[in-house]
């Protein structure tokens, strides 16, 4: 039990350094802590990793990834990932990407 108290707040740890790494330039280093935190089930990572996806911070822009983990993150209870998915269906990039994706699975 004491174990796992102990290893409750690494995936908020894992979070918050990435902030500073993205703050300082260090995108390779964010990018790992946002995703092993995103891994570990943090809703808040998932949001985190959704808007790199969207604007293209840190990786290279996957508009439909964004989505999928806005939605995500919506869904484990972050309700700010609404708007980012609001921003995202306003941008007329990812409604002919959207396209794209659909007429590809038919």
């Amino acid at each position: 039990m004491a174990i796992s108290k102990q290893n409750e707040g690494l995936p908020r740890y894992h979070l918050l350094r990435a902030r500073g790494y993205l703050s300082s330039g260090s995108y390779e280093e964010a990018e790992s802590d946002i995703t092993h935190s995103h891994e570990m089930g943090y809703a808040a990572a998932t949001f985190a990793l959704a808007t790199l996806h969207h604007f293209g911070e840190a990786m290279p822009q996957d508009l439909l990834k964004a989505a999928t983990l806005y939605e995500q993150a919506y869904n484990d209870g972050v309700t700010w990932a609404a708007r980012g998915l609001s921003i995202l269906y306003d941008d007329l990039s990812f409604d002919q990407l959207r396209s794209k994706a659909i007429k590809r699975m038919a």
